[in-house]
């Protein structure tokens, strides 16, 4: 075991102090471990703390914050903060895997001679694997859209398509990126919705998906190689698996607002694998099923095409949110929900103030926007709603709330604001986009959505 120099403690990192640069990555403990820099060598950017994804035969076991205060480090600098943190968790990944427990982690890693169980049923998933679509909705952020694309299209899955939905867009910007940079990708189709929305989007490659799964990812992440392969096998791990949520950490944390938006609770969900069914594995959440915030986020699900199609979609009176309430409508028809944290997106963050104001305020209209279409549409589930609101306005609105937990003294009060008064016009945001949904709809000569209804059926769009 090589033992942690005394002269160069490294501390786990408390976000304490003015904002710096994180340094994201990542390190598998199967190979020789890296030196971690200090400067980025293209920019020279000096960062104060590193997170480090800590990976075990590819598959994620932890995330690991440390300090870079004092320059780089070296692998012996920082293999006692793993081990110490994520000794539990090394342990029971090599022990689903077969192999002998570990007493100490070195910097010479955890190499085997064979091939490891966990990537052997992978081999032998890939090898009978389904076909999918993933779907891409996009608006005029064509560079974006791009690296995403480029990730996507490098997955180690052997039968997808990618389908691109240019969303409302105002220039061709778009389409032009897709003829001049991926016209050559055979398995990529693009396609125009003119409807604004993400809902109106998502629904018009759902019309279009030839897959028997439909897997929904936006512009602005990069997906792991095996992000698609660990997402669709996790339909397999349950009877009855109607969708499959995956783990998303943050690309970068380059500016202060991207910090902040991390400390609000960003869009990791933890790296333990969840099964759940609100018949016969309900999850023990004082608010469940009505926090379907906590089952992933909506830059990294998947679904099976003909139950999503048979619950009608995605809502159009969700601009933001409409993630959740499929979540709910597919929960509530009896169907069981997986999370799979191996399967793994990066998300970048908006790197503007203006930008995390607009999206935390969005987010608050988005969950009360859900609640109050529970209320409307499930008179069933209205009651438990009911009797679980005090604990839900405790855990969304009182500053002692594990939510609040992550926040640092420095946290800015005007963000926590926007997001309550999002909550408290959301019912009414509600019935507004309900009712401008019905006049998009009579506007493209289409039958008006109900508050479960959303377009389905409306003309082919272009490809």
């Amino acid at each position: 075991m090589i033992e942690q120099r005394m002269n160069r403690p490294v501390t786990v990192t408390e976000n304490n102090g003015p904002f710096k640069p994180v340094r994201m990555l990542d390190v598998e403990l199967s190979e020789p471990l890296p030196v971690i820099p200090n400067l980025d060598p293209v920019s020279h950017q000096s960062y104060g703390q590193a997170w480090i994804l800590v990976r075990l035969h590819t598959k994620p076991v932890g995330l690991v914050m440390v300090s870079l205060a004092a320059g780089d480090l070296q692998p012996e600098d920082y293999v006692g903060v793993i081990w110490g943190q994520l000794q539990k968790e090394i342990n029971e990944h090599l022990l689903q895997d077969g192999l002998p427990s570990a007493t100490a982690l070195e910097e010479a890693a955890l190499a085997v001679s064979s091939v490891p169980a966990c990537l052997h049923d992978r081999e032998e998933f890939l090898e009978r694997a389904p076909f999918a679509s993933v779907i891409i909705c996009t608006r005029d952020r064509p560079d974006q859209l791009a690296v995403a694309l480029s990730s996507v299209s490098q997955m180690q899955y052997p039968r997808f398509e990618i389908l691109v939905i240019d969303n409302a867009s105002k220039t061709g910007s778009t389409r032009q990126l897709i003829d001049s940079r991926f016209g050559h990708t055979n398995n990529l189709r693009y396609f125009r919705e003119d409807r604004p929305g993400v809902s109106w989007a998502r629904n018009c490659g759902l019309r279009h998906a030839k897959g028997e799964f439909v897997a929904f990812t936006d512009d602005d992440v990069i997906v792991d190689k095996y992000w698609l392969a660990d997402l669709m096998k996790g339909f397999e791990v349950a009877s009855d698996v109607a969708c499959v949520t995956g783990l998303t950490l943050p690309a970068e944390i380059e500016t202060q607002a991207q910090m902040w938006f991390e400390e609000m609770g960003g869009f990791t969900f933890g790296f333990d694998k969840v099964i759940h069914n609100i018949v016969t594995a309900p999850l023990p959440h004082r608010l469940y099923p009505f926090s379907a915030i906590k089952f992933g986020a909506g830059v990294n699900i998947a679904f099976r095409a003909s139950l999503l199609r048979a619950v009608n979609g995605f809502d159009p009176a969700f601009p933001n949110g409409q993630d959740i309430e499929a979540y709910y409508r597919v929960m509530k028809s009896g169907h069981t929900l997986v999370y799979e944290p191996s399967a793994l997106v990066r998300h970048f963050h908006r790197r503007d103030y203006a930008a995390l104001q607009r999206q935390l305020h969005n987010y608050g209209i988005a969950f009360t926007a859900f609640l109050t279409k529970c209320l409307v549409s499930d008179p069933a589930g209205a009651i438990s709603l009911i009797r679980k609101l005090p604990y839900g306005l405790y855990a969304t609105l009182s500053p002692k709330a594990p939510r609040f937990s992550k926040k640092r003294p420095d946290f800015p009060e005007e963000l926590t604001r926007l997001e309550r008064k999002g909550l408290a016009t959301g019912p009414f945001m509600y019935f507004r986009n309900r009712r401008r949904a019905r006049q998009v709809a009579r506007r493209f000569g289409l039958p008006e959505p109900c508050c479960s209804e959303d377009g389905l059926h409306s003309p082919p769009a272009f490809s």
